[in-house]
């Protein structure tokens, strides 16, 4: 996702401390956990989204898709107006 040097992005941490607990809790071995937890760490990173993230982001998308529809239709409008003109 690209963002605008502007906007604040929300970090979310991982607690691998307690990832790896609930794992051990499930019946997984201490080693296993660690290695579970450490390859969910390195494939995320720091990079998990947030719930307010992506809400934040579907109201920066929604927006964008009206002001395309809207261009749209005007677009649509001035075509429609120009070839009436041609016609008459």
């Amino acid at each position: 996702m690209l963002r605008r040097r502007s906007e604040r992005v929300t970090t979310q941490s991982f607690d691998t401390l307690a990832a790896a607990r609930e794992l051990q809790a499930a019946g997984i071995g201490e080693r296993q956990a660690a290695a579970i937890v450490n390859a969910i760490q390195g494939a995320t990173g720091d990079h998990l989204a947030t719930k307010a993230d992506l809400e934040h982001l579907g109201t920066r998308t929604r927006a964008e898709l009206y002001r395309v529809a809207i261009g749209i239709v005007l677009a649509n409008a001035g075509l429609t107006a120009a070839i009436i003109q041609l016609l008459l």
